[in-house]
């Protein structure tokens, strides 16, 4: 809404707007402003319209500011920004914080910063990414919490700190020349209690690429490594221009039954000019076999194509509403298929629970007339 109203010149409702917290208006004020004047003098106007919204301590404006000054280079005062909600254990502020520290070659302070939290994994995975070539992986590993695969039952309660850490300890290994230690984490946990655990695969097929370990890699395509091993391999091997061996080894696999395969071997045919082969694997499909008993629709082609064969109103109000298990009026369906103006009533109609300025941005983005 608020792009709106600036494409139709209404920057006095605008400004109004931004004045009484609108958000959204005096972000996307900042943002005119920015476009205009992008010295000091339009970006200091920019800042003091977000001003308010910052001092509030909501984190979406801290952000928005803060990657503003770090685009400027300011990164001491966008440091200074997020320190408070950092201190109050805010994961975005923590990952921001931390970024603009090893920006600035304060890997001390990262890990001062990340290392007490490294059993949150997103916190983690920021503290292994910022710290490479630093020389203190063996310090990040100690840091990090034992290798584990996560919880044992997924569908069980487990708690947050119960993550997958091999692909971690896997990185930091490999980043400290460990390389067949590296090998020999990941190799052990592809499976895991019948499980296949497709990161650990596709890390470990990575791996062994990276290091030109051909012959363990065909091996670990032949036993267990599906595709993640196979295109591996092909890349591999284009990468030496060893092309015919590339299309001869994913040839080889099971093509028509494995569609991973099939697409990776038709974009690299494409990729070296050998289009009609491309179109040919990709166009390809195995032989079907239906099962003589069932619900009259063996593929699913009727569950998932019924909406693109019909399009009418009632069709998508009896789908939303078994998909959502909510009642969907089909005449709110029907007003917004014919585009008609948006209102805070037919909103309601639809869900009570958001209003029409909640979805200001949306209706921007997609262009809903107004």
């Amino acid at each position: 809404m608020a792009s709106l109203l600036m494409e139709r010149g209404h920057f006095g409702i605008l400004h109004s707007q931004a004045a009484a917290g609108d958000w959204f208006c005096a972000h996307r004020l900042a943002q005119a402003t920015l476009e205009d004047d992008p010295e000091p003098p339009g970006r200091q106007t920019a800042l003091a319209l977000l001003e308010p919204f910052v001092a509030t301590g909501w984190m979406k404006a801290v952000s928005t500011v803060v990657g503003l000054l770090a685009e400027w280079d300011r990164l001491d005062e966008a440091i200074a920004l997020l320190r408070r909600p950092a201190d109050s254990g805010h994961r975005q502020a923590l990952r921001q914080l931390a970024t603009l520290l090893a920006r600035q070659g304060r890997i001390d302070e990262v890990i001062a910063l990340l290392g007490p939290r490294a059993t949150d994994l997103v916190l983690a995975e920021s503290l292994v990414e910022l710290t490479a070539d630093h020389g203190r992986d063996e310090e990040i590993a100690a840091l990090l919490p034992a290798v584990s695969v996560g919880p044992p039952d997924p569908f069980e309660p487990w708690r947050s700190d119960d993550w997958d850490t091999v692909p971690l300890h896997a990185t930091l290994l490999e980043r400290q020349g460990r390389v067949d230690e590296a090998v020999s984490l990941l190799h052990g946990h592809v499976y895991v209690d019948g499980v296949m655990y497709a990161d650990h695969a596709q890390q470990l097929a990575c791996l062994l690429a990276r290091h030109g370990r051909e012959a363990e890699l065909r091996e670990f395509a032949a036993d267990g490594g599906e595709e993640y091993a196979l295109a591996a391999l092909a890349d591999h091997l284009e990468e030496r221009q060893r092309i015919d061996d590339a299309v001869d080894t994913l040839r080889a696999a099971d093509v028509s039954g494995n569609p991973h395969v099939a697409l990776h071997l038709s974009e690299l045919l494409a990729r070296h000019g050998r289009r009609s082969e491309a179109i040919d694997t990709a166009w390809r499909t195995g032989s079907i076999t239906f099962p003589e008993e069932g619900d009259g629709d063996p593929d699913g082609a009727n569950i998932l194509f019924e909406l693109l064969v019909d399009r009418s109103p009632d069709a998508y109000a009896a789908w939303a509403s078994e998909y959502y298990e909510t009642p969907v009026n089909v005449e709110a369906v029907r007003a917004l298929l014919a585009q008609r103006p948006l209102t805070p009533e037919l909103v309601a109609v639809l869900n009570p629970e958001v209003g029409l300025a909640d979805l200001a941005e949306d209706i921007s983005e997609i262009g809903y007339p107004g």
